[in-house]
């Protein structure tokens, strides 16, 4: 038996590990989230579906003198406090069927002060090979609804994100987030298909970085900037390819100057075996899509 909070929800992932992975399931029921919460490979963590498991953050237990990357809800590591590294990566981690509530209005001296780099978002995902995001409600958080960095073959498949990007001053508010840059064994194989994104701080879903990566089949809505965007956010001049945007909805993106459906401005000059297809842009405030470097083999 182990408490009903995120130190029981972490030993039982301790445990279940251990065992060389598994199922730790989570009963119908509001877990608070007192400390983040790290996945192990080969464990799916499951609810009893959406509203019914609830993981919230709790008042007072996140603040901007944190350190780096430990205010999300969920993550991926060996251990607690730990995330995956590239000499020690994830691998198999999958999370399904809960709602992950950053409890925002919690914390409201929260935009007091330089950028939030404990980075509280929903799910923070750090060099994973092989992550399943499943039937997730994410809502509420400062930061993304989920960020993935430098990992690859993720499925983000039928979640619904919204009220996500609440800070005034952070500088990643994203619905999804895909992000790399130096590691180019990273970053790629990426799925992102029938989630709902809306009421985003930033952007719906974006792509910095990928190689091989589908966006497929969202519906993506009620916000001011980008629907999509596709870019580099390191600035460096890289080959990018096999991103392809396929059956998108996305509608009712307005009340900014630069408010658009797709935005594609990667900084590389060589963007190959892409595709923009079948997508569907309504009542967008600027533009409906715009594209810049967009060329070899599309």
């Amino acid at each position: 038996t182990y408490a009903k909070n995120s130190t029981g929800i972490q030993a039982a992932l301790a445990a279940c590990s251990a065992q060389g992975g598994g199922v730790v399931f989570l009963p119908t029921g509001t877990y608070p989230r007192t400390a983040q919460i790290h996945i192990p490979s080969n464990c799916h963590l499951k609810g009893a579906g959406i509203g019914a498991t609830i993981i919230q953050v709790a008042a007072g237990s996140i603040a901007p003198t944190d350190a780096d990357d430990t205010a999300s809800i969920l993550a991926a590591g060996p251990s607690a406090g730990t995330h995956y590294s590239n000499a020690s990566s994830g691998s198999n981690i999958m999370i399904s069927d809960m709602t992950l509530d950053g409890n925002y209005t919690a914390f409201p001296a929260w935009d007091a002060g330089a950028d939030w780099t404990p980075f509280p978002t929903c799910i923070n995902i750090i060099f994973v090979d092989g992550l399943r995001v499943h039937n997730v409600e994410m809502k509420n958080s400062f930061n993304d609804g989920i960020h993935i960095h430098w990992s690859r073959n993720s499925t983000i498949r039928d979640n619904y994100i919204h009220a996500v990007g609440k800070s005034a001053i952070t500088s990643s508010r994203n619905g999804i987030s895909f992000q790399g840059g130096e590691y180019a064994a990273w970053n790629k194989n990426h799925l992102a298909s029938g989630n709902t994104v809306t009421d985003i701080g930033d952007e719906g879903i974006v792509c910095s970085n990928c190689l091989e990566t589908n966006i497929e089949s969202n519906d993506i809505f009620g916000f001011e900037e980008y629907g999509i965007e596709i870019t580099d956010s390191d600035g460096v001049d890289r080959v990018m390819y096999g991103v392809n945007l396929i059956n998108n909805k996305i509608h009712d993106i307005g009340g900014q100057q630069y408010s658009q459906g797709i935005n594609w401005a990667p900084n590389a000059n060589n963007t190959r075996g892409c595709s923009i297809i079948g997508n569907s842009m309504y009542n967008i405030g600027h533009t409906p899509m715009y594209i810049s470097r967009f060329d070899d083999g599309v």
